[in-house]
């Protein structure tokens, strides 16, 4: 599957406490990811903030962790996912549910 993505919003404050925003169109849609940097600890580590609010009112945490290998460099994507999930829910619901979120944010 190929995505064309034309970004209509890109604001960067990079620094703590700085916010971050990108609007981006797709097949029709505008899709707002918005955040704020928690932790910035160049050239090593990068926390932030994720939220898409259009779909939801949870706020992810990403951590971007890049270690050094001599003329190469590994970079590790970690996300803290908050799942939201109704009164009642079995474990099996709540499992269905982060499997949704983890596949999701997977393919975007």
């Amino acid at each position: 599957m190929h995505y064309t993505y034309l970004y209509k919003v890109v604001q960067n404050e990079p620094k703590v406490g700085g916010t971050w925003e990108i609007v981006d169109h797709r097949e029709g849609k505008d899709y707002r990811a918005i955040g704020e940097y928690l932790e910035i600890d160049p050239p090593s580590r990068l926390v932030l903030t994720f939220e898409m609010p259009q779909f939801s009112e949870t706020v992810d945490t990403l951590t971007v962790e890049v270690t050094s290998h001599g003329e190469r460099s590994e970079m590790t994507f970690t996300q803290h996912i908050i799942v939201p999930h109704e009164e009642g829910w079995t474990g099996d619901d709540i499992e269905k549910a982060i499997l949704k979120y983890n596949t999701g944010s997977e393919q975007g």
